[in-house]
């Protein structure tokens, strides 16, 4: 009963965060819920005493999460003067000629500062010394970007063409900066050939691994060896706990000690999420071994999900955070369970050895599936398999390799000879991890689960545990179902999608970019700026886009679509005719180059193209005209108006259209994307004439300069019948195109009216 309280108030503090995070209820509501339900809780001593309890929980976890959320101001210029301390090492991006730095400013608090500068200018700079820099803030970042930042403590964006830096004093920041730039030059100098992944494996820094290598371990399945966490946790304490044993050191100080060394190397690799989670439930259960308390894997993990959200909200949208807590429920609902059923009749220890991990890893990959589905739209194939290899070569590499270091500090000779141990050993993972990578279908695209799915996914995982009062046979026969409902649930979902025709335009801001679902098959019709939602939507939706046109090469309609090519595959790209007459702007031009180095075709389209995208699904081209004469100084003029039909039904794209550049002949439509962002310079009241579409999607963004949508193009929509729907109040608005011309619009969140 206890575990089962514990669980609950972790569920409903969760509940509570998700609730506000979702929803826009004022932050006194929740604060009233938080005091009403706890106080209330704390006076009644009558049946009902914890639902009073965890409605104040959820209150508490709401308001928690709303304050954590809450920015500070940015300055309203965005050209400002940054002076501070280097709070973070410089990171290079050389493809980009530029260092990001974390700067700590007296006035802003902390800053991701994008530097452009030479490698060698920047290599010198320490965590500590003083930074001077005229600096352009990013006020438009994206939402998600900036709480992704936040997250962290990071307050803005900014920009600089050059900065003076001066050395600093001693302080704690620069003090474990050296020591671990002093491990790291060690492991250099021991490591000849697989330093980069010693580093990733001891102090969790992948910056040196190729991006070929972090995409093969993770097409395999076995990225979360490259994460510090519960692993490196689980090594590091049975070292001392061994030692400090075969001392006969009292268990109170083993506990004690232990968990020092354990904190100390956390802070080391920079107190992620993960392995914060992993010394918590070790600190919590050795705690419960002093008390005599049993040992119990789901209160210690609902324990430790309390104290981490309690201290930073924010953290419960952290990948790191979700995919640790998710992977550890998964082991201890299923894959444990699972063990316990069937280990007595397994007579050979190897044997259960395999099995168990066998089962521990089925249990984490359970776990995990929903949410890795949800933030990256796949999952591997053989990852089960390859974590029976990879996991022990992993331990013994990282036994290894912790082993030489030691010696290695002492004598550098010794080290090296015994650095060719664990050196093969990562040579074998590696290996395993590229080939498995290669193998055909490593990949599994899926869709994400809806919200109910993935209750009832849980639920079924809680049942199966026996944690409940649920028969050992019908447990067992649960644990059977999971698989089965995981094929079921998908081949539903990739079944209805094959009679389905949808477009979701996608909040991106001051900038366009739609989804076009024919049928089973994804388009994309424009993609936002660099770093817009384009390229998650498509890793998070099969990861295959057959292709994407893009209407002209500005980079708010074709910026992002280098992050596209990086995140999905992609069959090929559509661009409107004549393109090359007129600028191409930076990120644009640099995808097109990464497209045409890829292999991707580059296709110019004018009116009179036609493209099926489905059986039943073709996208027409009306413009950019050829033979027209095009007015217009910039590529606004040649926007690809694209014509995607189905049965009945009608959508039209217009880039960033002119109205002097509207083609003279126009179909009758039903959904409009409206050109330009609402300009007052585009969709006339010829062409609404004309086209006469029911509903209208305008992509803009909230408080731009421009003043996007103009009053004049809203009031020739309104005069038109048109219902419009805008990005800037409703989010992702997905319509639902059906073969008897019909079109049914839902939005993210409901706009102001």
């Amino acid at each position: 009963m206890r575990c089962r309280r514990v669980s609950a108030v972790a569920l409903a503090l969760i509940a509570g965060m998700l609730a506000a995070h979702f929803y826009a209820i004022p932050l006194w509501c929740w604060g009233v819920a938080a005091l009403l339900g706890l106080g209330g809780a704390c006076a009644w001593r009558r049946p009902g005493r914890v639902g009073l309890m965890l409605i104040g929980v959820a209150g508490l976890g709401a308001t928690l999460l709303l304050l954590a959320e809450t920015r500070p101001a940015l300055p309203a210029e965005e050209d400002v003067t940054l002076e501070g301390i280097v709070a973070e090492a410089p990171a290079y991006q050389a493809d980009r000629g530029r260092a990001v730095l974390v700067v700590q400013d007296g006035a802003l608090g902390k800053v991701r500062l994008y530097l452009t500068a030479e490698e060698e200018a920047v290599a010198a700079v320490r965590v500590g010394d003083f930074v001077r820099a005229n600096a352009r803030l990013w006020l438009d970042a994206p939402e998600d970007f900036a709480l992704y930042l936040w997250r962290y403590g990071i307050v803005a964006s900014a920009f600089a063409e050059e900065a003076a830096f001066e050395p600093g004093g001693f302080s704690a920041a620069r003090a474990l900066d050296s020591v671990r730039a002093g491990i790291s030059g060690k492991i250099d100098a021991l490591f000849p050939h697989t330093a980069d992944l010693v580093k990733a494996l001891i102090l969790g820094d992948r910056s040196e691994l190729a991006e070929e290598q972090n995409d093969a371990y993770a097409r395999a399945g076995v990225a979360h060896l490259l994460a510090v966490s519960g692993l490196h946790v689980s090594i590091i304490a049975g070292l001392f706990d061994q030692a400090l044993r075969k001392l006969r050191v009292p268990r109170l100080v083993v506990l004690c000690v232990v968990f020092c060394a354990l904190l100390a190397y956390s802070v080391l690799v920079g107190m992620g999420a993960s392995i914060v989670r992993a010394v918590l439930m070790y600190a919590i259960a050795g705690v419960g071994r002093q008390l005599g308390r049993p040992r119990d894997g789901v209160q210690c993990l609902s324990v430790a999900a309390v104290i981490q959200l309690l201290i930073q909200p924010l953290w419960l949208f952290d990948a790191g955070f979700i995919l640790s807590y998710t992977a550890i429920a998964g082991i201890q609902l299923v894959g444990e369970p699972l063990f316990q059923r069937v280990k007595g009749r397994l007579r050979h220890k190897a044997v259960r050895g395999v099995v168990q991990n066998l089962l521990v890893s089925y249990g984490a990959c359970l776990g995990t599936l929903p949410c890795v589905v949800a933030i990256y739209g796949w999952t591997s194939a053989y990852g089960l398999l390859l974590n029976l290899v990879a996991i022990p070569l992993s331990v013994y590499a990282t036994y290894g390799c912790v082993a030489v270091l030691v010696v290695g500090a002492a004598w550098l000779t010794a080290g090296k000879l015994l650095s060719i141990l664990p050196e093969f050993l990562l040579f074998l993972l590696n290996w395993l991890t590229e080939w498995t990578a290669s193998l055909p279908g490593s990949v599994l695209f899926l869709r994400p689960w809806a919200a109910w799915f993935v209750a009832l996914f849980a639920l079924v995982a809680v049942l199966a545990s026996g944690r409940l009062k649920v028969p050992r046979r019908a447990a067992t026969a649960l644990l059977a179902v999971l698989p089965l409902l995981l094929i079921g649930h998908e081949a539903s979902v990739r079944l209805m999608a094959q009679g389905e025709v949808r477009v979701v335009f996608l909040d991106v801001e001051q900038a366009d970019s739609a989804a076009i679902h024919a049928q089973g098959k994804l388009y994309f019709v424009d993609v936002g700026e660099r770093y817009s939602d384009a390229a998650e939507y498509a890793a998070r939706n099969g990861g295959r886009v057959e292709a994407v046109f893009l209407s002209h090469l500005h980079d708010d309609h074709a910026g992002g679509l280098e992050e596209v090519l990086e995140s999905a595959s992609v069959g090929a790209i559509y661009v409107p005719a004549g393109w090359e007459a007129y600028d191409v702007e930076e990120d644009s031009a640099s995808a097109l180059v990464a497209a045409r180095e890829a292999g991707i075709p580059v296709v110019a389209l004018s009116a009179g193209d036609e493209v099926r995208l489905s059986e039943g699904v073709t996208a027409a081209v009306l413009a950019p005209d050829l033979a027209a004469e095009e007015s217009g100084e910039d590529a606004n003029a040649i926007s690809m108006v694209l014509e995607v039909r189905y049965g009945a039904a009608a959508a039209l794209f217009t880039g960033d259209l002119p109205a002097d550049c509207e083609p003279d002949s126009l179909p009758d439509i039903d959904l409009l994307k409206v050109a330009h962002h609402g300009s007052a310079g585009s969709t006339s009241s010829v062409f609404l004439a004309q086209t006469a579409p029911s509903v209208a999607v305008i992509s803009v963004g909230e408080g731009n300069p421009y003043g996007h949508p103009a009053e004049e193009t809203l009031e020739r929509l309104e005069s038109a019948g048109v219902a419009v729907f805008r990005t800037d109040w409703n989010g992702d608005i997905e319509c639902v195109l059906y073969e008897d011309g019909s079109v049914f619009a839902s939005v993210e969140k409901e706009g102001q009216s």
